[in-house]
Formats: structure tokens, sequence, C-alpha cells
């Protein structure tokens, strides 16, 4: 007999979800950071304003770097909620919590419904989904769609239904637009290693295929005939210092496997070990549970010697996680977000083994508590740190919902009633503390004092009555362009030296190096006003910058001005 859920559970169910988005939106609202998700923004207020989607283009020039995805739906959002933070990020988070849901049903179809539900509450509260809603990049849409189409696509597998083969090629395409063919690589070596376990030698060539890859092409006609229209025509055009660049071959192959093979010139030489020791904190507060699970689940294949295993089992989540770790860390540039697209798989490979952690010996159970005392110190440590050392808090309703975090935690690590309490709530109430303590009052701080270009332009927007958009100029390297153009939504003007301004009384921003060297020695401008700000790349952050009495020496002075053409 099946037994219904109540009313009551699925709220009890939804409960921390809901306290992991209320995090999410007090973040929602703080501008957005350099460098990536800023450019981003500008790039879809561009594409927004001039109503121009398939060839995209950052300050009127051709850009071929990312996929459309991310700029198309954050041009639907400004169209629909006007050019604010909160647009830009609103509709990414809500997908990544499809990505939740979708890591969920992934897992259910294999396991329990309690290790499906732990997989997608492991998932929506790592580290790395609250670091991709705040710093908003591709990967947030990159890592949705791919674990959507696993999902679809072994649904499909088990029952052979269209629409679930479909939605899956539906979430190829959008997994490819948003970051490459990437999203279609990651399905293609789980599902292959899973087939030779099962010994499904007939799923490797299914006459499906054939109309699912006639699909997949028409979902990604937009995206390429954009692409050919704006470069594979144009050969004459110059892109990134080249000329004759297929926009097609760059997207289907030099921006993902040319990383691999080298025919990308981006390198910033990776650490062999770079993504591992990122995973270290990306998937906080979750990584010896995710350690233990990846060791035991590779003890066991290797065990298990490729013997055939039933078709209720699996192995596409280790080998989805394990295949793309691999292949992504020989990639000759890296960033830390590139790994995150795997931690679906990660979760619930993470929830399974949590789940038989109950019946291992009391030594590992004991080391469990430590471990648990130890992270929650660690985490507090570094709440204390931030909030009352290097950016001391006055918000006492974001003091409040720290300590209420914190303590909860604490809490249920010495009066856990069961499994979930031991396991889970202290780790999902620590990450809510130090996540609402950075969305709510860090990250604030930061750039509303330290982001000049977002600071300046804000400023020159919101007081059309004194600063002139129209006679605004950027002097010099040294800043962003990206905040710049965002908030004050025009692409500004950037200029070498005072020479090539053409009118005689301007505004200018600069640093204090090109202020030193252009403004503070010209004797044919004199300068009218002077505002002074302080300037830090907020996104990397450092001891001597966090230490209060250090802190002045890493900033740079940046101006904004109103010079005049001396007579």
């Amino acid at each position: 007999m099946r037994i219904i859920p109540s009313k009551n559970q699925y709220i009890e169910k939804l409960l921390p979800f809901l306290a992991i988005y209320g995090v999410h939106l007090l973040g929602a609202f703080n501008d957005i950071m350099e460098i990536d998700a800023a450019q981003y923004a500008a790039i879809s207020w561009e594409a927004a304003s001039s109503n121009e989607y398939l060839e995209i283009k950052q300050e009127h020039k051709d850009y071929l770097d990312k996929p459309p995805l991310l700029f198309w739906i954050s041009a639907l959002s400004f169209k629909v909620f006007g050019f604010t933070n909160f647009a830009y990020r609103f509709l990414p988070t809500l997908l990544s919590f499809l990505g939740a849901y979708a890591t969920y049903r992934l897992a259910k179809i294999y396991y329990s419904e309690q290790v499906a539900y732990w997989s997608s509450l492991i998932l929506a509260s790592s580290q790395a989904i609250f670091l991709m809603n705040q710093d908003l990049r591709t990967d947030n849409l990159l890592t949705t769609f791919v674990v959507f189409s696993i999902w679809q696509l072994a649904t499909y597998f088990q029952n052979n239904t269209w629409k679930n083969l479909f939605l899956g090629v539906f979430g190829v395409a959008m997994a490819m637009m948003a970051k490459g063919p990437i999203g279609l690589v990651i399905p293609i070596l789980a599902f292959s290693v899973d087939f030779a376990h099962k010994r499904q030698w007939q799923n490797f060539f299914r006459w499906q295929y054939i109309p699912a890859l006639l699909l997949l092409a028409l979902f990604l006609l937009p995206m390429s005939i954009g692409l050919y229209q704006q470069f594979d025509l144009h050969p004459e055009k110059m892109v990134n210092g080249q000329k004759a660049v297929s926009g097609l071959k760059f997207f289907y192959w030099t921006q993902s496997f040319g990383r691999i093979t080298g025919e990308n010139v981006w390198s910033n030489n990776p650490d062999p070990f770079f993504l591992v020791h990122t995973t270290f904190w990306s998937f906080l507060p979750w990584t010896l549970f995710l350690v233990i699970a990846f060791v035991r689940e590779t003890k066991e294949l290797i065990l298990n010697k490729f013997k055939k295993i039933e078709l209720s089992q699996e192995v596409l989540i280790w080998a989805g996680f394990t295949l793309t770790f691999i292949a992504l860390s020989r990639s000759k540039y890296q960033l830390n977000h590139y790994i995150y697209v795997v931690y679906p798989l990660g979760a619930i490979m993470t929830a399974k083994w949590i789940e038989k952690m109950s019946t291992w010996r009391k030594s590992w159970q004991a080391f469990f508590r430590f471990w648990l005392l130890f992270q929650h110190s660690i985490l507090l440590l570094l709440a204390i740190i931030l909030g009352f050392w290097a950016f001391p808090i006055d918000n006492y309703g974001v003091l409040f919902l720290v300590i209420a975090f914190f303590g909860l935690a604490f809490y249920f690590v010495f009066k856990p009633q069961n499994h979930f309490q031991r396991y889970l709530l202290p780790y999902l109430f620590s990450i809510l503390a130090a996540n609402t303590l950075m969305n709510a009052w860090v990250y604030p701080t930061l750039l509303q004092k330290y982001q000049t270009e977002s600071i300046i332009a804000k400023k020159m927007k919101g007081q059309p009555q004194k600063y002139n958009l129209a006679d605004f100029y950027v002097l010099g390297e040294g800043l962003m362009n990206n905040s710049l153009d965002f908030y004050t939504q025009q692409i500004n003007t950037y200029v070498g030296s005072l020479e090539q301004i053409s009118k005689s009384e301007a505004w200018i921003a600069c640093n204090n190096e090109n202020y030193e060297k252009h403004i503070a020695s010209s004797s044919s401008w004199e300068v009218l006003e002077k505002e002074v700000f302080e300037d830090y790349h907020v996104s990397e952050l450092t001891p001597l910058f966090l230490n209060p009495k250090t802190r002045k020496e890493q900033l740079q002075k940046v101006y904004l001005l109103k010079i005049r053409k001396k007579l």
C-alpha cells in the first residue's frame, strides 16, 4: 500500500530549501561583481537595449567567448524587471533550484526517497551554489541543465518514453548554449560507462538517436545561425587578434576541446590538482563526506572487476563525476567554477554514503562527531574574523540571523534525535550562517566601499542634474568597463590621453597612475571638481586586505574629476 505524505511532511521537507533560498535572496540585491559577472550583465543589458540577440556584442564590438544562453535569460529578466542587480540574478537563481530538483529526481531513480532528498539538499546548500548565485556566471546554467539532461535521459533509458528523450535532448542543448560542448560530453561519458557495466551494448546504437540528434541541431539552430552570420560570413573581421575566425568552430570545438589540444590560446598553467583543492573548499560543508563517498564508491567498482550490474543499479553517477573531473583537470586553463558542473553527481554519491554511516563502527562515529565540532568551530572562527574584526557588523538583523543559525547548528551537534539531524542539519545551519554573513554584510560592504567602477557609475546615473553622462570619459587603463557600462546604462568612451577628448569640459574617471600621468601634469586642462575613491578588486581577498591595519596599503586611488580646457 502506497503511503501518501501529509501536507505537513511536504512543508517540513520544503523548509530547508526555503531557508537556503532566503539566504540567496539576501544577496540578490548586491552590486554585480567584477570581472566576469559584471561583464555578462553589461552584455545582457546591451542585448536587451538593442533587441539584438543572435549576434552577441559588447560595447558594439563582436563578442566571441561564451555561448548566449545567460545573456538571453538575463536580457529577458531585464525586460521584465528593469536593469537591476536582482533582475540579473533572479532567473538563474531559480534555475539552480531546478538543478536541485533534477538531482533529487535522478537519485530517486536508483536510490531511496531519503537519499534523493538528501542529495538535493546537499547540492543546494554547497558553497559552490552560494558562490554561483552571488558571482553569477555561465556555470550556474551549465550545472542545472547537465543534471537535468542526465535525469531525463536516465528515465528514457529505463522507460523508453519519447517525452523523456525530448526533454533530455532539450537539457543537453540548453547546457551547450550555456557553456559549449561539455554539456553533451558529460552525459555521453556517464552513460557510456553505465551501458558497458550493464552490458547494454544495444544502447550505444539506437535508431532513436538519429531524430534526437536532429532535434538537438534544431534547438541549437538560433545560436548557430547567429554565430554563422556574425563570424563565418565575415572572414575579414578581426576577432581576438585574428582574421577568418569561425564562430561555429570556436564554440563547437576550440573553446572546449581546444583547451586540451592546445588550439585555445588561453592558458594559466594550472596545478594538476587545482580542481581537487578547489573541491575541498567549494563543496563545503560536505567535503569530507564526498571524499569518503568517492573512495568507497571507487573501491567497490574496483573490487567488482567490471562485473555486470543489474538494470536497477547504476555507475553513471561515479563515471560522470570522475571522468569529467579528469577531463577538466587536463585543461590548460582552469578556474574554480569549472568543476561545479559535477557537484550534482557528487551530491548523490555523498547522500548515498551518508545514509550508510549509521551502520559504521563506533570509532568512525566518534571521528565524525569530532569532525563536526571541528568544522563548525572553524566556520564560527571565520565568521568572527569577518564579522567582528575585518568588517565589524552594525546590522543587528544580520547579527541575529548569523547567531541563530550557528546556535541551531551547535544544538543539533549535541542533541540529534535521528540520522538526519546528526549528519545533515548541523552542516546545513552552519553554512547558512556563513553565507548569511557573506550575502547580507560582507559582500555589500566590499562592493559599496571598494568596487569603484559601480560606485562611480551609480553615483553619476543617480544625479543627472550634476553629472552629465554625455560628457563622461574613462581615461587610460586600470578601471573595468563592465560595471561602468552596466550601471550608467550606456557605452562609455575610453581615451588614452586628454587630447582625444573633443569636449571643452568633461567628467573623467581614472586611477591614480593615469591621474599623475595625464591630469596632475597637464598644462592644457584644469580640474574643477575632484572626488577620490578607494579601490580594490573585491573578488580577490587577501589577508593584508582583510586586516584593518594593513588594508590601506592594498588600496589604490580612483578619481572622478570634472575638468575644463584652459583658455
